[in-house]
Order: structure tokens, then C-alpha cells, then sequence
């Protein structure tokens, strides 16, 4: 037990060591909408406001906190994600040893946990998401806990952590949802080894998590109608009345996105697919036989977050499944020690090619996580210092599109918004050299083509600036008239 406690320690020691360095790199569009419509409001607003869902309430609580503590600064709004990312490592740990798994499946679990990029990338975001993560498992283990025997007290905990996560992000109830509709399996089908799961104690948990997210969401509730109804409706293209990225609310599109986000190009990926889904379904029968109701969580969540999205017109972001993410690694963790078995049985040693399975899909992981230090989610602040050096007196300095919203609100308030072809030419008529900063380059010129046109004409292209959000390049243009 010594020696297994020093390693689940050494594990969290890495997970924190990656996680709070580089936490102060340049903040995303997320985050920066996060901290000045949310994070900088007084308590009393924070708990009363809800115009757009970057409210993860909860967390923005927890941000605002470290930020009067600490002062305001990249890392300090981060830093409520870095811990609750920490800690997600060892309550992984215990969900894997609740369930009865052994124990190296646990460390093993635990450790690709604190290595994954995913995992990683969220726990130095200024979001919710790792606290979503966090409290999900704890509600789980309360669950398990529940399962096994009649008993009221780890029901009170399941609401409790279940409120939570709910008032941390709202998407928490995709996953409570499926959790919701695995006890109904297992209630009706009242298994011997899940006593309480058959008895009535776990019907206690829906009034008590019904009445604290209502209580906590109740000056919220005007606010929280009109943000819902703005995000459901599609987003209009300013220069055609048409909708914006369509492709954002389609299941095909998330899915290439979950599999570009791999460590393995596209290509590769799809070649190694039909491995990665075998090892996975070994994982989910593993898992299976030590616990159904843990295994069945995952499909079960998966598909209520796809269902509920898609019916109710939502925007199918990758990361409304991070929460799945710890799971999803036990399954990775018990599928490649269920392939090193079924090789066995040609006479292969299985023990060891579990132990090389593991330490391959290790060795992967922690190199594909170096990728989060090779540079920022989103270089504003490198495209604004390259533009404040590089422009000369006179020249206008200028943000076009969801640029325009970081720039102007965060990392250069003097700086010029482009909103309109008109507005373009009344810089260039009246500037020696016009600067343009853009991002997320599919959906400027979709909304934006006509400024798009004339950029791609009329400008220099100077510079691309990479970072590790999908798409989240930012782009550097100078007009060409007189910038050479």
C-alpha cells in the first residue's frame, strides 16, 4: 500500500508539473471573453448574469477569486483549471480501484490521465471544462458507491457533486443524463451484485440536485432563456443573410475533428482506426465484467450528448465530450492488456506485451503532449507586438471578425475594428499603411468575404502565427500601397 501510494503521488507530482508550466502563455478567444465579461464582474453579478454560456459559473467564481488573490494575470485566471485538473488524476485513480479494477490498471490509467494532451490543453484553459471533469467522476464514484447497498448518505454526495458539476457547465447534464438512464437499466434488471441500484435510495438524488442547481441558477434563469435561444439559432453570414459555419452543428464534423485532434495525421489515423476501435471494445467488455453500470456510462453519455445536441440545433464542439475523457483511458488501459491476452493465446507472452502496450501508449502520450509548449492556443499577443513593432507612424492599426472581440476588449483597446468594406477603404484613404489582425480564418471569410477579397488583393500576407486551438491560427496582413 506504501509503495502504491508513492506512485499514485508521483503520478499527481507530473500531472501538476505539466500542468502549471508555460500557464501564463497568451490567452484564447474563450478566454479572454471569460475574464472581461464575466471574471472581472463584481460577486453579485457573476451569480446573476448570464448572457453567453462562456459563464461556466462555478469556475468563474473560482477565477474570480484567484485573480483578487493573486492579480490578474493568464496563469491566475487559469489556475482554478490547473488544480481541478491535478486532482482529477487521483479520483480517476479511485474510480478505477472502486470498481475493483486492479491495481496497475488504476496507475496506469492515472498516469495517461496526467500525460494527455486533452487532458492537459483543458487544465491550462480559463473554462470550466476540467472542473466538469472533476466533479463527473466524483458524482461516478458516489454511483458505484451507491450501487453497492442500500443506502442514503452516498446519494446526498451524488446530488451534491452532481450540482456541481452542473453549476460549473450546464453540458454536465448530457453526462448526468446518461448516468440517469444506466440506472434504469440496472434498476429494472435488479442485479444481485448491485443492491442498491434496486432499492428506492437512488430516487433521492433527483429532487436534491433538482432543488440546488435551481437554487443556484434562479437569478440566472431570464438570462440563461435568451443566451440558449441565441446559440440554437443559426448565425447569420453578415454579407449573404445565410448561416455562419453550419458545419460547427453537424456530428460528421465533430467526429474528423476528435480524430484530427489525434496524435497521427488524418490519413493514419483512419488506417489505425479499426486497431484503436478493437482495442477499445476489448476495454468496454473488460470494464463490463468488472462493472456494467461504469462501462455502459460511456456509449451512454456519448450518444444522450450527441442526441441532445443535434435535436436542439447546439453547436457540436469537440469538448462537450472531455468529460468522457478519464473512461475512455480506463477502456484504453484495460483494451490493450484484453489484445496482449487474446495474443496470448498463440503463444505470445501476454504479460509482457501488456506491460509493452502500456508503456507504448505512454511513451505516445507524453510526447504527444509536449505539443501543448510549442505555442500558445491562440498568439494575439504575438500578432499585436509584431504589429506594434513593425508598423510605422501614421499606420492604422486594425482587428476584423472574432478577432476583433480579444483585441479591442483585451490586448489593444486603441487599436481599429473593420467591420465592413467601407470601413476598409476609409483606413486605407486616410492611413500611409493599414495592419490587419485576423483568426479563425474559415469563418472570417464566411461572414467577412467582401473584406476577405480585398485583403487577399490588396495586401501582404506577413505572417502566420500557429497555435495548438484547431484552427486558431492568427493572421498578420500590412496594405500593399505603400508597406514596401
Amino acid at each position: 500500500m506504501r509503495r502504491d501510494a508513492l506512485i499514485l503521488l508521483a503520478i499527481t507530482v507530473l500531472a501538476a508539473a505539466l500542468r502549471l508550466y508555460r500557464l501564463d502563455s497568451g490567452l484564447w478567444y474563450d478566454e479572454v471573453l471569460t475574464l472581461v465579461d464575466f471574471v472581472r464582474l463584481p460577486v453579485n453579478e457573476i451569480v446573476t448574469t448570464y448572457t453567453s454560456l462562456n459563464n461556466h459559473v462555478l469556475f468563474t467564481l473560482q477565477a474570480h477569486a484567484s485573480v483578487a488573490l493573486f492579480g490578474e494575470s493568464a496563469w491566475a485566471v487559469r489556475l482554478p483549471a490547473a488544480i481541478f485538473g491535478i486532482a482529477t488524476v487521483p479520483l480517476t485513480w479511485l474510480l478505477v480501484r472502486r470498481i475493483g479494477a486492479p491495481m496497475a490498471w488504476a496507475h496506469v490509467t492515472a498516469l495517461l490521465v496526467a500525460v494527455n494532451y486533452h487532458h492537459i490543453w483543458f487544465s491550462q484553459n480559463a473554462r470550466g471544462y476540467t472542473g466538469l471533469v472533476f466533479w463527473c467522476l466524483a458524482a461516478t464514484i458516489c454511483f458505484v458507491e451507491g450501487g453497492r447497498r442500500p443506502d442514503w448518505r452516498p446519494w446526498l454526495w451524488f446530488s451534491l457533486a452532481a450540482a456541481a458539476a452542473l453549476y460549473t457547465h450546464l453540458s454536465a447534464a448530457f453526462f448526468l443524463i446518461g448516468l440517469a438512464l444506466v440506472y434504469l437499466v440496472f434498476a429494472v434488471a435488479r442485479r444481485p451484485a448491485l443492491p442498491g441500484l434496486a432499492s428506492a435510495m437512488p430516487l433521492i438524488a433527483l429532487p436534491l440536485t433538482a432543488l440546488f442547481v435551481l437554487l443556484a441558477y434562479a437569478p440566472m434563469i431570464p438570462d440563461m432563456i435568451a443566451a440558449f435561444s441565441e446559440v440554437a439559432a443559426p448565425e447569420a453570414n453578415t454579407a449573404t443573410g445565410e448561416e455562419a459555419m453550419a458545419v460547427w452543428r453537424s456530428p460528421i464534423w465533430t467526429l474528423l475533428e476528435i480524430l484530427r485532434s489525434l496524435p497521427l495525421p488524418l490519413p493514419l489515423t483512419l488506417v489505425a482506426l479499426p486497431v484503436l476501435l478493437l482495442v477499445f471494445g476489448l476495454g468496454f467488455w473488460r470494464v463490463w465484467r468488472l462493472h456494467p453500470p461504469v462501462a455502459l456510462l460511456v456509449p451512454a453519455s456519448i450518444a444522450v450528448t450527441f442526441a441532445i445536441l443535434t435535436a436542439g440545433g447546439m453547436r457540436l464542439w469537440p469538448r462537450y465530450f472531455i468529460v468522457d475523457l478519464p473512461l475512455l483511458l480506463l477502456f484504453a488501459t484495460a483494451g490493450a492488456a484484453g489484445l496482449a491476452a487474446l495474443l496470448g493465446r498463440i503463444r505470445l507472452p501476454a504479460r509482457g506485451l501488456t506491460v509493452a502496450f502500456w508503456t507504448l501508449g505512454i511513451a505516445a502520450s507524453t510526447v504527444w503532449a509536449a505539443k501543448n509548449y510549442t505555442a500558445p492556443k491562440q498568439d494575439f499577443a504575438g500578432a499585436v507586438a509584431l504589429v506594434e513593432a513593425e508598423s510605422g507612424p501614421g499606420a492604422v492599426r486594425a482587428s476584423l471578425g472574432l478577432a476583433a472581440t480579444p483585441i479591442s476588449a483585451y490586448f489593444a483597446p486603441d487599436w481599429d475594428v473593420l467591420d465592413s468594406p467601407a470601413e476598409l477603404d476609409a483606413a486605407l484613404s486616410g492611413a500611409a499603411e493599414v495592419w490587419i489582425v485576423w483568426a479563425f480564418d474559415d469563418h472570417t471569410r464566411d461572414t467577412r468575404p467582401e473584406i476577405m477579397e480585398r485583403i487577399d488583393r490588396d495586401f501582404d500576407r506577413v505572417a502566420r502565427l500557429p497555435g495548438t486551438l484547431g484552427g486558431g491560427s492568427v493572421y498578420v496582413a500590412r496594405s500593399r500601397e505603400t508597406g514596401t
